[in-house]
């Protein structure tokens, strides 16, 4: 039963970072080559969106936005910092396809604000 793909598939999750995926690559070879299950397609979790405009000068947006001039320099080392890992992710998700050439079902990154724990006095 477990050989047979018609019946089970084998999906394997990884994220996309060169860890993680070096490790997916090794897995998937060693169930297809020692165990003969067929493998379905990859799950990746948390692939960052390419946000537009990411890579704008964030000077550009201080009046529309209300954006303090003070605070240019983190709004330019965030955008850096989010383009620069969107694109090894992209470049992670490349080398995975080439590797192993099974269909990829990205999961998105989920941005959510962070919660303040609330101080509760008795």
């Amino acid at each position: 039963m477990l050989r047979d793909p018609a019946r089970t598939q084998v999906m394997l999750v990884t994220l996309a970072e060169e860890t993680p995926i070096n490790e997916l690559i090794e897995t998937a070879y060693r169930l297809e080559d020692q165990l003969r299950v067929s493998l379905g397609p990859v799950i990746v979790n948390g692939v960052m969106p390419v946000l537009a405009d990411i890579d704008r000068d964030p000077a550009d947006l201080i009046d529309a936005a209300g954006v303090p001039q003070a605070q240019l320099s983190t709004l330019r080392a965030a955008g850096q910092w989010w383009s620069t890992r969107c694109n090894r992710q992209r470049e992670e998700l490349e080398r995975l396809a080439e590797a192993l050439p099974l269909p990829q079902i990205e999961l998105p990154y989920l941005l959510a604000p962070l919660s303040v724990p609330q101080n509760r006095s008795n």
